[in-house]
């Protein structure tokens, strides 16, 4: 009977590590994301948490837990004991790290990345090991899905703002939506020196995706100071300032910083920007900052693309650099236009996955499906873009067929259907997306299909719609 109930609580123990965590009520959500979880060892003392990402052993946790030069990082758990990690990349400014375990031949169990933060109100989770206390479960709720900048140990993090009590120890854990997926990693909490005031910064998992797919240091810009409202200071300095003064407080100006060797210091004000005047808290300097300006040599603007392709990859670029300015206007660079054309890659991506997941599932043929409509019309209107040189239309193209694909996505469309449409929408993408367009028509050749090259031909017969939609106005 002993021996029965041994096997019976090591298959439990086995299923609750290999079973889907999708398919897990919330009873079962710790039991399942435990295993999946690490407390993170520097020089053999607990900094932080973490949690493993892949079958292969990859890790995140937070940059700050592991910062210092130490000899040593190990991750700690029931399920895989005490083992080092290997640092395979960095990303600051999001207070990111990404590790490596050794390698195992089963692999590891690893936590699955949702593809958006929850809404605002939602109940979310954090696991992580706070004040030395073990693997503990925390709660919380979304306050804002806003990703806003914030100063923090010496840099700048892009973060966004959970409620809850989330005390040391659980920096760099995962925070968990209801289906047991990570859509974001704990930074920090507020304090103040009453001590933690319920609510956490958290960085956006679109972050975690971007360094795992690179596995590269991601380097971001920095005025190596932080900057603060001024209804935030004290009354003694908000007094001190001329009457209707607006602006940013210059604070933390790092010492041998770009803004300290500008002569920028502490309580330095910033009055305003593009073309006019930048007053010192003096009064008796002035510096004229420039208005935004196209990127050129002779002004030495210029962004290294070496460096924006090693970031955001090759796709993001083009993709940005085609949808900001028509060919005639020069490029006004953006941090946020790349962010946004990266994230735009990435959705690609998973609508790219959903479709294949309906190519496998071989639904039966419906001749009412939508699909090859949907590819003529985006064929027709990028081939008239190009030929118009409207590249950046191309771009409103895109977004128009990725809208399309997802309204009918479950609309069980048959697999000859996907795979002929599909494929044309791919090859007419490949002149702005190349690499992304010719890693899926890959994967399509590998599923055992003849991949084409010529540019997809025009049926006119399909653009001829069968309905007419106008407006008719009633008693008005």
């Amino acid at each position: 009977m002993k021996s029965k109930l041994i096997f019976l609580f090591s298959f439990i123990s086995m299923w609750l590590v290999n079973v889907p965590i999708h398919c897990l009520g919330n009873e079962l959500l710790y039991s399942k994301v435990a295993p999946r979880c690490l407390e993170i060892l520097v020089e053999g003392r607990l900094e932080g948490s973490g949690f493993i990402v892949s079958k292969e052993g990859l890790v995140i946790t937070a940059h700050h837990v592991t910062k210092k030069k130490a000899k040593s990082v190990e991750a700690l758990s029931s399920y895989i004991g005490r083992a080092p990690l290997t640092r395979i990349a960095n990303y600051k400014g999001c207070d990111l790290a990404l590790f490596s375990l050794p390698s195992k031949q089963d692999g590891y169990p690893s936590l699955p990345l949702a593809n958006e933060v929850p809404a605002e109100g939602t109940k979310v989770f954090l696991f992580g090991s706070p004040i030395f206390r073990h693997h503990l479960l925390l709660t919380g709720f979304i306050a804002s899905k806003k990703e806003s900048y914030s100063w923090y140990d010496g840099a700048f993090t892009k973060t966004f703002y959970i409620s809850g009590i989330a005390a040391p120890g659980t920096s760099g854990g995962p925070w968990l939506n209801q289906k047991g997926e990570v859509f974001g990693i704990q930074a920090a909490g507020l304090t103040t020196n009453l001590g933690h005031q319920g609510v956490n910064k958290a960085v956006e998992v679109t972050h975690i995706k971007k360094l795992i797919e690179l596995k590269k240091d991601i380097s971001t810009p920095t005025l190596e100071s932080a900057v603060e409202e001024l209804w935030g200071q004290s009354h003694s300095l908000i007094q001190k300032l001329p009457e209707g003064m607006k602006g940013l407080l210059f604070r933390q100006v790092s010492p041998n910083g770009v803004c300290a060797k500008a002569g920028i210091k502490n309580e330095d004000i910033i009055l305003s920007i593009d073309g006019k005047k930048f007053l010192k808290n003096d009064s008796k300097h002035e510096v004229k900052v420039g208005a935004s300006e196209s990127m050129s040599k002779s002004k030495k603007n210029t962004i290294d693309p070496e460096k924006i392709i090693e970031n955001y990859g090759a796709d993001s670029v083009r993709l940005f650099i085609l949808s900001d300015s028509p060919p005639e206007k020069d490029v006004q660079w953006s941090e946020e236009g790349m962010n946004s054309s990266f994230k735009f890659i990435q959705k690609l991506w998973t609508l790219n996955q959903k479709i294949f997941k309906e190519i496998e599932a071989n639904h039966s043929k419906n001749s009412k499906n939508k699909i090859e409509l949907i590819a003529t019309q985006f064929i027709n209107n990028v081939q008239k873009n190009i030929e118009n040189f409207s590249y950046n239309k191309i771009i409103a193209n895109l977004h128009e067929v990725y809208s399309a694909i997802n309204k009918i996505i479950n609309h069980k469309i048959d697999k000859e259907s996907w795979i002929k449409n599909y494929m044309n929408i791919l090859l007419t993408m490949n002149p702005v997306i190349p690499h992304f367009s010719n890693e899926c028509l890959e994967m399509l050749k590998n599923i055992g299909f003849k991949r084409e090259t010529a540019w997809p031909n025009i049926n006119k017969n399909i653009l001829q719609s069968d309905e007419i939609n106008f407006v008719v106005q009633i008693n008005g």
